[in-house]
């Protein structure tokens, strides 16, 4: 029975996912590494869309390779980016580009001074479409930039090239 039930699921998963009409709209939740937040994805053809959303960010990642806090910097970002889907119809293989900007607070003695934050990279990933739900998951890598300027006191500014994991799901509008 096992088996077969593992079988079933190769064989499911296998399938040609349903795709979107040629072009389309998702509301997405983007759930990453770093950031949780909105947006918006147009289906511009068959072979690509373009997703903007509205972000929280922290670097909890690098935050912790500096011996801060976790929450030692927050900010809010909008992230754009192109994705490009090799078969066709918003769904299986697609890689994506993406930017990411906006503004950061960082503890710097106890209190929060404002600086900015970016980023910039690359993902390779999987789409499903079951009905009009979409998920996504992927993975790359992405050069962060966070920068606080308080003369002479130690802030948690960064700057490198870290993971990037990308987690997306949309509902077609």
């Amino acid at each position: 029975m096992t088996r077969t039930l593992l079988s079933i699921a190769v064989v499911i998963s296998l399938m040609p996912t349903a795709a979107l009409a040629e072009t389309s709209d998702l509301v997405i939740a983007d759930l990453g590494l770093h950031v949780v937040g909105v947006g918006l994805e147009h289906r511009a053809t068959s072979h690509t869309a373009v997703s903007a959303s509205i972000d929280l960010y922290a670097p909890w990642t690098q935050m912790g390779n500096d011996d801060r806090g976790a929450n030692d910097v927050l900010g809010a970002v909008l992230r754009v980016r192109p994705v490009f889907y090799v078969q066709g119809g918003g769904a299986g293989l697609w890689v994506s580009p993406f930017v990411q900007g906006g503004l950061g607070w960082g503890l710097v003695d106890g209190e929060r001074h404002r600086g900015t934050v970016y980023a910039i990279g690359a993902a390779i990933g999987y789409a499903w479409m079951v009905g009009p739900v979409m998920l996504s998951a992927g993975v790359g890598a992405q050069y962060h930039h966070a920068s606080f300027d308080v003369p002479g006191k130690d802030t948690p500014s960064f700057a490198g090239v870290w993971p990037h994991v990308d987690l997306v799901a949309g509902y077609t509008l």
